[in-house]
């Protein structure tokens, strides 16, 4: 994606972001599938992924949107829908491919090899959320139940520590440690509170989904402390953490302070590589579905 996109793309998160709120952390204590990493084509009722997840869940939380629904400018006027006066869509990527004509026209190659042979490439669009519209009736869809647990989120929690996640407690520090594929962490009462010790729990294995068996990510062979590749790893558990909790109806305070004081180092390599916060979210939320199950 050329860098002019990108900073388009991630500029209302870096607002967000400058105003010291964290897009990426969900700061009411309920879980609510309606908002929170379950945004889709209101249409076809196709799901987000990978970055645009991300993105449109922070504005949807920044601008207090009551629905996960969105559409594009042409699927809003199929529906009959007008977008209200002074509203701004957000910009969405979505990828593309073609075979060039030199490919395509070469009788030696078979369908097959021409496919492999094909270009990929980012696209963007604008969305816009159906609460940015009239003339389409979104309201009558919402579930007013939507929003109440139906588990015991710590219960939850420890269904979904990954039975083969070696984790060794009694120690000072939470830390995922890449050449023994294991994690150590304090024990439970040296936490704060139960919430605190899945918030720091979920970290280290956000970090443990990136060992080169599993999704195989730079930033757990390489990086140093302060580098860009160590920053983003880091950005990537902490996105990822935050999302699990999100997912099991946690809410951590020592979460929403400890990513707050990162605030700043974070918004001058995200400003100096546009393209990093994509990429982490993208990885983010595949460390995410690794451990949730969400792959719909």
């Amino acid at each position: 994606m050329k860098k002019q996109n990108a900073e388009k793309l991630i500029a209302p998160i870096i607002t967000m972001m400058e105003k010291g709120v964290v897009p990426w952390v969900k700061t009411w204590k309920n879980k609510s599938s309606i908002l929170y990493f379950n945004h889709r084509n209101f249409k076809s009722g196709r799901l987000y992924h990978g970055q645009n997840q991300f993105l449109l869940t922070a504005i949807a939380q920044d601008k207090g949107y009551d629905s996960n629904g969105w559409l594009t400018f042409p699927e809003i006027q199929e529906l009959g829908g007008r977008i209200k006066k002074g509203e701004k869509g957000t910009m969405v990527v979505y990828g593309s491919k073609f075979i060039p004509k030199s490919i395509k026209s070469d009788s030696r190659l078979s369908d097959e090899e021409k496919e492999d042979k094909s270009i990929f490439f980012l696209k963007t669009r604008y969305n816009w959320n159906v609460a940015q519209l009239t003339g389409i009736d979104y309201k009558s869809i919402l579930d007013s139940d939507d929003d109440k647990l139906d588990f015991e989120p710590v219960e939850e929690a420890e269904k979904h520590i990954p039975k083969d996640c070696k984790i060794k407690y009694g120690l000072y520090n939470p830390a995922y440690i890449p050449s023994k594929d294991e994690i150590i962490m304090p024990n439970k009462n040296d936490f704060k509170t139960l919430e605190d010790f899945y918030s720091a729990l979920f970290h280290e294995v956000s970090h443990w989904t990136g060992h080169e068996s599993r999704l195989n990510r730079e930033g757990i062979k390489g990086g140093h402390f302060g580098d860009k590749i160590y920053s983003k790893e880091e950005l990537i558990a902490e996105m990822s953490s935050s999302f699990i909790l999100s997912y099991l109806g946690i809410r951590s305070e020592a979460l929403l302070t400890n990513t707050a004081g990162y605030l700043q180092s974070w918004l001058k390599v995200i400003k100096d590589d546009p393209s990093i916060l994509m990429k982490a979210a993208t990885q983010a939320m595949k460390a995410y579905e690794f451990i949730c199950g969400e792959t719909e």
